[in-house]
């Protein structure tokens, strides 16, 4: 008897625990927007691809990052992007240039493919190692001509004050990036990483309902010491 009273325990107590587990909740495919990038560092030679993925147009300012339910998946390169709970997004790295595809398959089967292409080269040249805060400074950089919606973006980041600011260049005919003063002035001084990003972004070919973007950057990296 007393057995027997266990056994209906044992049952009634999985039936307990399974009714007690959340259920998944699948969100409307089509509500899903896809934002990829593909960032190349020609300082560290490396290619990161990252993918967001969100519940309608992410410049609504009610952002809900999601993470895929299976057997939904996400491959750049024909390798699987993994997921990072912090960011809540999935990523990538890869060494040297990489100019391949996202294949997305949402959680219903139906598949995106885009490709990505890395903007041409670009490189900093003359920059001085050292400089005053309140003297003047341009940027020269080298590449081809910049495509349409291309831009250059110029980063400082002072790793001694921990304080940084960026802005897109409006880069004139040859290649001469003036840098505000002011804004020097608030960086502080101390030794700077100085960061030149060609990047474009556009719309994607295939997507979901929600619609869908694609950044490609490629940057290149410097040091120069404000005193």
């Amino acid at each position: 008897m007393h057995k027997y009273t266990l056994y209906i325990l044992t049952f009634l107590t999985g039936l307990l625990f399974i009714s007690c587990e959340p259920e998944t909740t699948v969100p409307d495919q089509n509500k899903i927007f896809t934002s990829y990038t593909v960032i190349y560092n020609h300082s560290l030679d490396k290619t990161t691809a990252t993918v967001d993925f969100t519940l309608d147009n992410p410049s609504n300012l009610s952002i809900d990052k999601i993470k895929l339910t299976h057997p939904a998946s996400i491959k750049y390169n024909a390798k699987e992007l993994l997921f990072n709970e912090n960011k809540r997004n999935y990523n990538k790295e890869f060494i040297g240039t990489v100019n391949s595809q996202f294949d997305y398959i949402d959680y219903n089967g139906t598949r995106f493919i885009n490709e990505a292409v890395i903007p041409e080269p670009i490189v900093i040249n003359g920059l001085p190692d050292t400089i005053g805060i309140t003297e003047d400074l341009f940027i020269i950089w080298e590449g081809s001509e910049l495509q349409a919606n291309e831009q250059i973006l110029v980063t400082f980041e002072n790793i001694d004050q921990n304080t940084n600011f960026k802005f897109n260049a409006q880069a004139s005919t040859n290649n001469i990036i003036p840098i505000d003063q002011g804004a020097l002035y608030n960086l502080g001084t101390g030794n700077c990483i100085v960061t030149l990003a060609r990047h474009i972004i556009k719309s994607v070919n295939e997507k979901p309902v929600a619609g869908g973007s694609i950044f490609t950057k490629y940057e290149v990296q410097d040091t120069i010491y404000f005193y």
